[in-house]
């Protein structure tokens, strides 16, 4: 990619100022990294870490054509793409066709030892193929050269990473978004672009819970975050259970899944985010098992930043940094919650409050939707504010989500949801689906929307009772009953269905649909065989029996100890599935994210995987 560039137009003054810039600046680089090396504590963990490139913006500067004294003749807009360098791994993207202003949230990342000086180049160039010749070098710095080069001092500590390089002023902090741009007449571009490290959210059995509350604060309000070590190991009662029967093995799958000693927690908070001083606000040493570590904050900002780190004998695992807006920010109507990843690398998902549609009563052929309760305040309302809290961190404490808990953005609306269940039995409103009370779609940039309410349907006795209005998942949104108890696994299985696009794997009236590719559901007892191979992968991997056997649905246990079959009305095609089952043998409860609204099983966490670990690191999220 050593493309001919054309010759800077620059005085003999340029040039010596700029040489002197950029002196300034590899002094900046050595000084920090001195200060950083000779300040940094005895390490104990050694983990490794993603150094992570993010380009937010680049915008046109200078002339995109013929620099001539008539002044530029012939431009057009830029085509922009980047070829950028990682400690020497070499990144480049496809261009973005003729804009003059683009951002395109390009992120780039590279696994490096933890106490790494790591260097960083950043070029950019303009698309000039076919009959407009060779690409531009474009110029992206105020000093010498056209590229950013950057070395990034990494530390120990959560709080110790530090950017270094010839941008102005010479060194940032990681994670705070910097700003550059070049200054010759022809092909320059402004930027502005961040560095952070990345830590692993999970390493072996052992990951870390970060949570704060509330989930949304207000101007003044003060925030408690938490911070616990979680074992998310897999095991299985070491001895069978008489009269269990052959279809599930003998052994009763379980989850270890428990808070858990470890050596050190740590909890890093930045009150402001736009000018980030990450700073350590609690540190716990030992805490017993079952403890965690907690903090007391008070933002200052329009919106803050915060993270927790767990130091283990050679490990340290983090949530790393996420971002929390505080009360309404002018001019917007839905607002980042938990924001942790560019929205093209992670799941959006929005929240909207009931919007108190009107109730209808239930009868022989529709479930019926209970009349509206609270929420009288909109997305401010203190009720909503809290139910939201608890069920979005309730939900996110799930093994397999615990693990990718940074590719998960939440945001709350405040426009208004619609919830109920119609007779078809695939969920929605009086209106046949899901949706949204002004009756437009959801925010363009939302993977996924979800409606939490409070209502309750009675039966119209003289003396009622109530039962709780069923949620249900279709077109991208889902409900969520915030009076049921179990409210948090609710939203676990709706976003299974709207997220991850999962079937339900229990009788009789759920959706049956078969995801492409990775499938839960099979519509034959062939192909559901087929898939044996690649499920077992996962299998051998978190040491579980081998896949199977196939089922169809519905053949539900009434008897979980001696696995009596009890028929029902089968689905037409019959539907498949191979996942374990869901039963309670009064001491270990059998967990199935589809089934029961539990914990994912082997189909479920390769569906999971294929979606956060393939489509959202390539920005399909």
């Amino acid at each position: 990619m050593d493309q001919p560039i054309r010759s800077p137009h620059r005085t003999e003054r340029q040039r010596t100022r700029r040489r002197r810039q950029i002196v300034y600046s590899l002094v900046g680089i050595l000084m920090l990294a001195l200060t950083v090396l000779l300040s940094r504590p005895s390490v104990s963990a050694q983990t490794d870490v993603r150094v992570a490139v993010t380009i937010y913006k680049v915008w046109e500067r200078g002339c995109y054509g013929d620099d001539t004294f008539l002044g530029c003749v012939g431009g057009e807009d830029a085509d922009f793409y980047t070829v950028t360098y990682v400690d020497g791994q070499r990144f480049e993207t496809s261009q973005i066709e003729d804009e003059s202003s683009i951002e395109p949230n390009w992120q780039f990342a590279k696994t490096v030892a933890q106490d790494s000086l790591v260097p960083v180049t950043i070029e950019m160039w303009d698309s000039d193929g076919g009959l407009r010749g060779d690409d531009d070098h474009i110029d992206l710095t105020a000093g010498d050269g056209k590229n950013l080069g950057l070395t990034i001092v990494i530390g120990k500590d959560a709080g110790a990473c530090q950017v270094g390089g010839n941008f102005p002023g010479g060194k940032a902090k990681c994670g705070q978004r910097i700003g550059d741009g070049g200054n010759d007449d022809e092909d320059a571009a402004g930027i502005e672009f961040s560095v952070d490290v990345v830590y692993p959210t999970r390493v072996g059995r052992t990951s870390i819970q970060c949570t704060h509350s509330p989930l949304w604060p207000q101007p003044g309000q003060a925030v408690t975050i938490n911070a616990a070590g979680m074992d998310i190991e897999t095991g299985f009662q070491p001895t069978a259970v008489p009269g269990m029967g052959p279809a599930f093995g003998g052994l009763p799958l379980i989850y270890n899944f428990s808070q858990i000693a470890v050596d050190k927690l740590q909890i890093w908070f930045s009150a402001d985010s736009a000018n980030p001083n990450r700073v350590k606000v609690a540190e716990c040493v030992r805490p017993a098992t079952g403890g965690g570590c907690q903090a007391v904050v008070n933002p200052t900002g329009a919106a803050f930043q915060y993270g927790c780190w767990l130091e283990n004998p050679g490990v340290t695992i983090g949530s790393n940094y996420r971002e929390v807006t505080v009360g309404v920010p002018p001019g917007v109507n839905v607002v980042p919650v938990l924001y942790q990843q560019p929205k093209e690398h992670a799941i959006d998902l929005v929240i909207y409050p009931d919007g108190g549609v009107a109730a209808r009563a239930p009868s022989s052929t529709d479930r019926g939707i209970g009349a509206a309760t609270g929420y009288a305040n909109g997305w401010t309302d203190a009720q909503f504010l809290t139910d939201a809290s608890n069920v979005v961190n309730g939900a996110l404490l799930e093994p397999v989500l615990l693990q990718y808990q940074n590719r998960i953005n939440i945001w709350i609306s405040q426009r208004t949801g619609a919830p109920g269940w119609p007779p078809t039995g695939t969920g929605g409103t009086t209106n046949n689906g899901i949706a949204l009370t002004d009756g437009k779609a959801r925010e363009s940039f939302a993977d996924v929307a979800e409606i939490i309410h409070r209502r309750q349907i009675s039966n119209g006795a003289p003396m009622p009772s109530f039962a709780n209005t069923r949620d249900a998942a279709g077109g991208g949104m889902f409900t969520v009953n915030a009076l049921r108890a179990d409210g948090s696994n609710v939203m676990r299985h709706e976003m299974g269905h709207a997220v991850f696009g999962l079937a339900d794997e229990y009788c009789c009236d759920g959706g049956y649909g078969v995801a492409n590719p990775f499938p839960n559901v099979y519509n034959s007892l062939g192909s559901c065989m087929a898939d044996f191979a690649d499920l077992n992968k996962i299998n051998t991997e978190l040491k579980w029996p081998t896949q199977g056997p196939c089922r169809a649905i519905p053949q539900v246990t009434v008897n979980p100890l001696t696995a009596t079959p009890t028929p029902g009305v089968t689905p037409t095609p019959a539907t498949w599935v191979s996942d374990q089952s869901s039963f309670v043998d009064g001491v270990n409860q059998r967990f199935d994210l589809m089934n029961n609204n539990d914990y994912g099983t082997t189909s479920d966490i390769r569906r999971f995987r294929w979606t956060l670990d393939k489509l959202c690191p390539e920005g399909g999220c």
